[in-house]
């Protein structure tokens, strides 16, 4: 019965969000209707196990605040909005929203926009799970994959990153640190293909570096 009371919820939620009319609302609504049926879904689980119940809510709540981060704006501690594009993060500000006011999107942003400071984080967390795959697991077929993937991705952002003039690691050097460490365990490719990437846009850049260069390499 409670199973079926969140699913309910998770419906009302849903109808609820795009009815509301401000982001406050939204917010409000997201975080109850979310909530409110990860608990119920949890307690249906009761029969189960204390154990089990504990680990339903704690990994479905989990869920619900990484999707809130990810996709929405609705993380908000105290007058600050955490969101993964800056676009979230200044959505419902404004002069009497009580938040603080939009910061200026630096130079070396991703697109959406991203900042670099997140994604490089997003980066040097990846690969240090994929670190740690290896060490505890051995290369099986998902680390290799994962391996395989950072790695392309490593050459590409080098590539991309000198051809547009904007610094090694977009001067996110502490996650290009952690980054590295990690890389150790995956034979260094990760961190290599970077550097490789990186030599061959300075030497011959590709893309959006054949225009206007950046100067600004802060996050």
């Amino acid at each position: 019965m409670l199973f079926v009371v969140a699913l309910a919820l998770i419906l009302a939620t849903t109808a609820g969000i795009a009815r509301a009319d401000s982001v406050g609302a939204k917010r409000l609504i997201y975080w109850l209707g979310w909530m409110s049926a990860v608990a119920c879904a949890a307690v249906s689980l009761l029969p189960l196990g204390l154990k089990t119940t504990v680990i339903t809510f704690v990994g479905f709540a989990f869920a619900v605040v990484f999707w809130a981060w990810l996709t929405t704006p609705y993380l908000k501690i105290g007058r600050r909005t955490f969101a993964l594009t800056m676009a979230d993060r200044c959505s419902g500000q404004g002069p009497d929203s009580g938040e603080d006011a939009p910061a200026q999107l630096p130079a070396n942003h991703y697109p959406g926009p991203v900042t670099a400071g997140t994604v490089w984080w997003i980066f040097a967390i990846l690969t240090t799970a994929a670190g740690v795959g290896v060490y505890l697991g051995g290369w099986r077929w998902q680390t290799i994959t994962v391996a395989v993937v950072l790695t392309a991705l490593g050459a590409i952002s080098g590539l991309d990153d000198a051809s547009r003039a904007l610094g090694t690691a977009r001067g996110q050097h502490v996650q290009a640190a952690v980054i590295a460490v990690a890389s150790i365990l995956l034979w260094l490719a990760p961190i290599a293909a970077y550097a490789i990437g990186y030599t061959i846009g300075l030497r011959h850049p590709t893309g959006r570096g054949s225009g206007p260069r950046s100067l600004d390499h802060g996050s």
